[in-house]
């Protein structure tokens, strides 16, 4: 009967382990995609007209927030690229 504890203990132990793997696994997977698309936003520069200053934008920000503002001029900043 000990016997037969100790298989099934020893079982349930491998199994939880590969459920852990298994879980990792995903968990990096899913990372990965996100990095990727992180990777793949295109960004765009833009200008302040008045002090130059530039800052590169991605497209998901200007539909999110707007077109940027100089932190300097507080005026809205012109597409150079």
């Amino acid at each position: 009967m000990e016997r037969l504890a100790e298989i099934q203990f020893t079982w349930y132990i491998t199994f939880l382990a590969l459920i852990l793997v298994a879980i990792g696994v995903v968990i990096g997977v899913l990372g990965e995609v996100k990095k990727t698309r992180t990777r793949n936003k295109v960004l765009h520069t833009w200008q302040c007209p008045e002090c130059g200053y530039t800052v590169e934008h991605s497209y998901e920000a200007l539909v999110d927030v707007g077109r940027p503002i100089c932190s300097s001029c507080d005026r809205e900043m012109e597409l150079i690229n």
